[in-house]
C-alpha cells in the first residue's frame, strides 16, 4: 500500500525525506526539521496523487534527481506554506509605521518627488499591503504616488490576495468601523477590498530564497519593507542571505519590519533596532542623523561570508591575531609593541563600539601575551579574548570568532556571558543544535538569564517544539517581573525590559506556539 510508504521508521524512507528536506532549505529557503516530516510526507502523498505516482518513494526521488524545477518548488510551496493571517495584524507595529515612519518620509519629501515605495514579502493572502494601503490612505494626500508591492511564494494565496475578496474571519480584531471604510460588502458574506487601494498594491511571485528580486520589483529604492511572520520557518543561512538582500533594496534609513516573535534574527545585521511605543522597527544604518532612539548592538554581526564547522578551540594554542587580520599587521610590518596599560582594552572596546574594527583588533594586539607567555592578571577574566570574538564576527570572521570565544570561555569558564557569545556566533554559522547547547551552558552558570530563555524560545518556535517554546518564553516572562521595564537588556540589541515582555506576550496572543 501507498501508505507503508509514509512511514518514517523505515530508515530508508527516512533518508530520503531528509535528502528532500535539504533541498527545499537550499531552493525555498523553508526550515523542514524532523518535527515537520508530517507536513513533508503529507505534501509527498499528496503532490504524487496529482503526478499519477502510486509510490510516494519514487516520487521523491524524482524531485530530488530534478533538483526541484520552477513548477515543482510552486506545487511544494502551495502545501508547505499555508499563511494565516488578518487585517490590522500587531496593531502596534502598525501604529508606529503610520504615525511615525510615514510621517518623517512625508516630511523628508515636502515639494520633492512625493513618492513612497512599500514592499509586503510574503504577503500571503494579501492582508497586510492591503493594511498598509488604508494605513497610509488615512495621513498621505491623494497626489502622492504610492507604490506597494505585494510578493509571496503560495501561487494560491496570491490569487486570492488578486481577488481581495475575504471572509469575516480576516477581520478578527477589526472594528466594524474600520472593515466598512475600507471595504465592500460581497456575495455570500464576504468583503471586497474598495478599488482606490486595490489599485495601489501590485502581486507577483517571488522566491525570497532566490537571488533575482531585480525581476519583480521594478526598484532597488524601497522606503520600507515588511517581511513578518515569514523568517521564522526559514533556516539561518537564508535568514542572514535574505537580510542583506533586503538591506540592498532600502534606501539609506529605510526601514525593515519583522513581527516581535522575529526579532531575534536582526541581532546580528545591518540594521538599528528603533524602540516606539509597544513596538521595535529597524533601520538601514545610515550616516545620516535621527531623532529616533537607536541602540547599539551588544554584539553588532555583519552578514558573514564563510559558514565552517564549529571546532572546539585547544587552549594550549594561542590564535595568531596578526595572520587574522592581515589588514591590520601585514607580514613584514614590525611587530606591534607590548603595552599592558589596562588603558589599551578601554580604547580598544572604543574602537569597537565606533565601528574601527580594524584599530580595535590593533590594540588588542598591543595587551595579548606573546606566544608562548603566561597569562596576564589583567586577562584572567577573559574579557580581551571576548572583545576579540566580537570583534572579528562583527568582521565576518567566524572562524578567528569562535576561535577567540573559546578562548575567553577557557580562560574563564563560569562567565555565562561567554556562553551566550558563542551562541550567537554559533547561530550566524548556522549550527542550531551547537547554539543550542551553548545557551543552555549559559543558563546553568545563570539559571536567571533572561536572553537566553528568549533566545531557547524563538528557536523552539522554528523547530515546531511547542512544549519548549512555552516553557523557555514562560521562564522570561518570570523573571521579567522582576525587571523595571526601562532596564535595558544589552545581549538582546538593547531592547528595554518592558519591550521584551511584550514582544514575548504578543507571540503567545498571535499564537506563534499554540499547543
Amino acid at each position: 500500500m501507498a501508505e507503508d510508504y509514509l512511514d518514517v521508521a523505515d530508515t530508508k524512507f527516512a533518508a530520503a525525506l531528509n535528502q528532500l528536506g535539504t533541498l527545499i532549505a537550499e531552493k525555498m529557503g523553508l526550515h523542514l526539521s524532523v518535527n515537520r516530516w508530517q507536513d513533508l510526507k503529507r505534501t509527498v502523498q499528496s503532490l504524487a496523487k496529482e503526478h499519477g505516482q502510486e509510490d510516494p518513494e519514487l516520487y521523491i526521488l524524482s524531485l530530488i534527481a530534478s533538483s526541484l524545477t520552477d513548477q515543482q518548488i510552486k506545487s511544494l510551496a502551495s502545501h508547505l506554506t499555508v499563511g494565516e493571517t488578518f487585517f490590522f495584524r500587531e496593531m502596534k507595529t502598525l501604529e508606529a509605521f503610520r504615525d511615525h515612519v510615514v510621517r518623517e518620509l512625508i516630511k523628508q519629501q515636502s515639494g520633492r518627488k512625493r513618492c513612497l515605495k512599500v514592499w509586503s514579502a510574503g504577503c500571503s493572502s494579501g492582508e497586510e499591503p492591503y493594511t498598509v494601503a488604508m494605513l497610509i490612505d488615512q495621513i498621505i494626500p491623494k497626489e502622492w504616488d504610492i507604490r506597494i508591492y505585494g510578493t509571496d511564494i503560495n501561487l494560491q494565496a496570491l490569487e486570492k490576495a488578486r481577488r481581495g475578496v475575504y471572509t469575516k474571519w480576516s477581520f478578527r480584531g477589526t472594528s466594524d468601523t474600520l472593515r466598512d471604510r475600507y471595504f465592500e460588502p460581497a456575495e455570500q458574506g464576504t468583503y471586497a477590498v474598495k478599488a482606490r487601494f486595490k489599485d495601489r498594491v501590485s502581486f507577483s511571485y517571488l522566491n525570497l530564497a532566490r537571488d533575482d528580486y531585480a525581476s519583480i520589483l521594478d526598484t532597488q529604492e524601497m522606503d520600507v519593507i515588511f517581511c513578518r511572520n515569514v523568517m521564522m520557518y526559514f533556516t539561518p543561512q537564508m535568514i542572514r542571505r535574505i537580510i542583506q538582500r533586503m538591506n540592498r533594496y532600502l534606501v539609506e534609513g529605510g526601514w525593515l519590519i519583522v513581527a516581535p516573535s522575529e526579532s531575534s534574527t536582526l541581532l546580528a545585521s545591518e540594521f538599528s533596532a528603533v524602540q516606539f511605543e509597544g513596538a521595535t522597527l529597524y533601520r538601514k544604518i545610515s550616516q545620516e542623523p535621527s531623532g529616533y532612539q537607536e541602540w547599539t548592538p551588544a554584539i553588532p554581526m555583519s552578514a558573514p561570508s564563510l559558514h565552517t564547522p564549529y571546532t572546539p578551540f585547544t587552549p594550549s594554542i594561542w590564535p595568531e591575531a596578526v595572520q587574522a587580520s592581515p589588514e591590520v599587521a601585514l607580514a613584514g610590518d614590525p611587530a606591534p609593541e607590548r603595552n599592558y596599560n589596562p588603558r589599551r582594552y578601554e580604547e580598544a572596546l572604543a574602537a569597537y563600539r565606533g565601528g574601527r574594527y580594524d584599530e580595535a583588533v590593533a590594540l588588542l594586539q598591543t595587551i595579548l601575551p606573546e606566544k608562548g607567555c603566561g597569562e596576564q592578571r589583567w586577562e584572567a577574566d577573559g574579557s580581551v579574548a571576548a572583545l576579540m570574538a566580537k570583534v572579528f564576527a562583527n568582521q565576518g570572521n567566524l572562524e578567528q570568532a569562535i576561535i577567540w570565544c573559546d578562548k575567553a570561555i577557557s580562560v574563564n569558564k563560569i562567565n555565562p556571558d561567554y556562553c551566550f557569545l558563542q551562541a550567537m556566533i554559533l547561530l550566524e554559522q548556522g549550527q542550531e543544535k551547537a547554539a543550542v547547547q551553548a545557551l543552555k551552558r549559559s543558563l546553568y552558570l545563570n539559571p536567571d538569564f533572561i536572553a537566553a530563555y528568549y533566545l531557547l524560545g524563538t528557536l523552539a518556535v522554528r523547530e515546531y517544539r511547542t512544549n519548549d517554546a512555552n516553557r523557555y518564553f514562560q521562564q522570561a516572562l518570570l523573571l521579567l517581573i522582576n525587571v523595571p521595564k526601562e532596564d535595558i537588556l544589552q545581549e538582546l540589541d538593547g531592547i528595554t525590559a518592558g519591550r521584551l515582555k511584550e514582544v514575548i506576550q504578543t507571540a503567545l496572543t498571535e499564537g506563534a506556539i499554540n499547543s
